[in-house]
């Protein structure tokens, strides 16, 4: 769409029509009201590398407005736009979002400095809470979703304390294209050390938000003298953190020799320290001995946030090895599959090994109707015939190991079930690894696992898992209990999966 409007004069007429004052605008941009009075004024403009997120917002706003206001009519003679009628909202917000970008395109290069400043690559500045903190978020998404390259980021930020300024949706999944994503960041353990279950449940959200990233965490203990953020190669962030620990201020800057400065410096400063977490491949596993050493621990506790590969009746776990073998083309992983069925069967069996297995209720409910797993990296879906034999296998081996227990924690309650269920938490006293559901991955360079290195956090995780074990909403069950279920629900599961 052409428009020979300013983008100033679209949006004060916009408001008008949808009855919006510049204030519910500034809180739905998430920018200070004296930008959108700036915007309004057609002394600025939004910025040009996330004006398509902001029209975007706007659009949304605009439309329920005039909507509401029964003002699309109206809307139409003002802007001269040919809508026939009875209008949909999608194609009113079709139309808004085409004017507001016609609009913005038409007024880029007529307002005072615009044209100089969108070649400056130079420092910019954003000031106020939530301002900078919103800015900085959408800038960063911005540059993620439309890089055709690997990305690689550090943050000396504290990530409980930005944990614990940002809500679930704007940790909302971030698509990438088909790049490799590493970023590295600190926790500061005295922050961390002062709420440890809150602050657990934290990075466990974030995890499951940023599954197609590669994430280091790295321990800080001591408050670092400056908070960075920086993407190499594109963008440097320096920030001003107030005493309540929101970020106040925000410097930026795009010149590239700078960022990259910014970036080494950062880098050297936060590899300096423990590493906390990190990720892994299956490989990388194996050729440090990872999940030998593991298996050899003793006091297992295994959270199933996606199916339930364990405790497989022999022949399934055979179909399984053969899976392997056409998905991967590679007889190792086939004989991986065995030897791991084997580990399985012997150590955590027969030999009475006290384990504890924490699954969601909607996990439960999902793998019945689905049967779908991931049995190390291989994924797996269950005919509903070997799914049905598994449940009965579970009960023979639990009356077989009366040390092995099964909780189910209802999804309403606290801890990461009452989150997405993306990420598995495998555990003994002395080692802890992380699995990703490697069916919402969108990108083949996300690894898929992660290892806790720090002593202590796997101490953390420990008792928080003990904690959320005594929880009301985490109810144990033996294997008389679960035959109850089964028995209970089998023919109504068995009836909804053959309609």
């Amino acid at each position: 769409m052409k428009s020979t409007y300013s983008y100033a004069a679209v949006l004060k007429k916009l408001m008008s029509l949808a009855d919006v004052k510049m204030l519910i605008v500034a809180k739905t941009v998430g920018y200070d009201i004296s930008y959108i009075s700036k915007w309004c004024s057609g002394s600025n403009l939004p910025p040009t590398k996330i004006k398509d997120a902001i029209n975007h917002d706007l659009a949304n706003l605009f439309t329920d407005g005039i909507s509401a206001k029964k003002a699309v009519h109206k809307f139409n003679e003002e802007f001269q736009i040919d809508m026939e009628e009875p209008y949909s909202k999608d194609a009113v917000l079709k139309a808004i979002n085409a004017l507001l970008s016609a609009s913005y395109n038409n007024s880029a290069m007529n307002v005072p400095g615009k044209a100089a400043k969108q070649k400056n690559d130079g420092a910019n500045f954003v000031a106020g809470h939530p301002t900078a903190l919103n800015y900085v978020l959408r800038t960063l998404r911005t540059i993620i979703e439309e890089s055709a390259h690997d990305l690689e980021i550090i943050s000396t930020v504290d990530l409980c304390n930005f944990l614990n300024q940002i809500s679930d949706g704007e940790l909302n999944q971030i698509r990438l294209k088909d790049i490799q994503v590493n970023f590295k960041t600190f926790v500061n353990m005295e922050t961390f050390r002062s709420a440890p279950d809150h602050n657990i449940k934290q990075i466990y959200r974030y995890l499951n938000s940023m599954l197609n990233f590669n994430i280091w965490i790295y321990e800080q203990n001591e408050q670092c003298r400056y908070n960075v953020l920086a993407v190499k190669n594109h963008i440097a962030f320096i920030f001003a953190i107030d005493a309540n620990g929101h970020l106040q201020f925000a410097a930026e800057t795009r010149e590239r020799n700078t960022v990259n400065n910014i970036y080494e410096q950062s880098r050297r400063v936060i590899e300096r320290e423990n590493i906390a977490l990190r990720p892994e491949t299956h490989d990388s596993l194996m050729k440090d001995g990872y999940r030998t050493k593991f298996y050899s621990g003793s006091d297992f506790c295994f959270y199933c946030a996606f199916g339930f590969e364990f405790l497989m009746p022999a022949d399934v776990a055979g179909t399984i090895a053969e899976q392997a073998l056409a998905y991967t083309g590679d007889p190792h992983m086939a004989d991986y599959i065995k030897k791991l069925q084997i580990t399985w069967e012997e150590r955590l069996i027969n030999d009475n090994e006290h384990i504890e297995f924490i699954i969601p209720k909607s996990n439960v409910i999902r793998y019945a109707e689905q049967g779908k797993i991931y049995y190390a990296d291989i994924p797996f879906t269950l005919t509903v015939e070997q799914r049905q034999r598994h449940f009965r296998h579970i009960i023979s081996i639990m009356r077989k190991n009366p040390n092995m227990k099964i909780r189910i924690l209802d999804d309403g309650g606290e801890g990461p079930s009452a989150q997405k269920h993306n990420i598995s938490v495998y555990y003994n006293q002395r080692k802890m690894f992380l699995k990703k559901n490697g069916y919402v991955i969108e990108t083949p360079n996300a690894k898929r696992y992660s290892s806790v290195i720090s002593s202590g956090f796997l101490d953390y995780f420990d008792v928080f898992f003990n904690n959320l074990c005594q929880e009301p909403l985490c109810k144990s069950y033996d294997a008389d209990e679960i035959e109850e279920i089964v028995n209970k629900y089998e023919n109504m599961f068995l009836r909804m999966l053959n309609l």
